[in-house]
């Protein structure tokens, strides 16, 4: 019912978890929530300053022009779809990279999103029905306004789509998708042996389609990183 102040080490400086703001508190009436709210903000806002970045602060204007100009908005709304879409399918089944040029270096890249992920989209369709079907579970409904944050982000926004495959911010959004597509399977087969016996055939399924890419990911380390 108190001020969950973990929220702020949790939080830092990442952008994307601060969406989770609200959270900090039970809701009891709009005064005292708006009263914890501020009252937990000011505390950022110290903790902020005494680690050093209170120029953060004063410049924020600046940077988040910057940001904006510089890391999204650089494509048009459709091409920024694809790549959301490829974005969901790489949280489920990772893509083949490819070496490239960068600089006169060797880099190891995600291929470019040139079309919609027929798969990243079905995987969205199944996460709606999990959400119709779990509406009611609290976790369900944070998942989906996660994965609706993402969207906002990534698609809207734009941000980071400046990249190939948006496969960085698959850390910050896919236990969202996880925990949806795991609630789904547990409401199509609420038989237990039925639901182990599915779950472990899909971890199966997904752990050969990662360990594959895994392993050239780690020879090109091998041969670019080894000391």
């Amino acid at each position: 019912n108190n001020i969950n102040y973990s929220y702020i080490g949790a939080v830092s400086s990442l952008i994307t978890s601060g969406i989770l703001f609200p959270l900090i508190c039970k809701f009891k009436n709009i005064k005292d929530t708006l009263n914890n709210y501020f009252n937990c903000f000011l505390i950022f806002i110290s903790i902020y300053i005494l680690g050093g970045q209170f120029d953060q602060i004063i410049t924020l204007s600046d940077k988040m022009n910057y940001l904006m100009t510089n890391f999204a908005n650089k494509q048009t709304f459709i091409e920024k779809l694809y790549k959301y879409t490829y974005f969901v399918e790489s949280i489920f089944k990772v893509n083949t990279g490819y070496l490239d040029k960068y600089l006169g270096y060797d880099v190891y890249r995600m291929p470019n999103a040139t079309t919609i992920s027929i798969f990243g989209v079905v995987i969205l369709g199944l996460l709606l029905i999990s959400f119709i079907l779990n509406r009611k579970d609290k976790l369900a409904r944070i998942s989906f306004l996660w994965i609706i944050f993402s969207f906002i982000i990534l698609c809207l926004v734009g941000w980071g789509t400046v990249e190939n495959g948006l496969i960085l911010y698959s850390l910050y959004f896919s236990w969202a998708f996880y925990i949806l597509f795991y609630l789904l399977i547990k409401s199509l087969f609420k038989n237990k042996k039925a639901f182990i016996v599915i779950m472990s055939l899909i971890i199966i399924v997904m752990f050969i389609f990662t360990s594959r890419e895994l392993l050239n990911i780690l020879e090109f380390s091998l041969k670019y990183f080894r000391r």
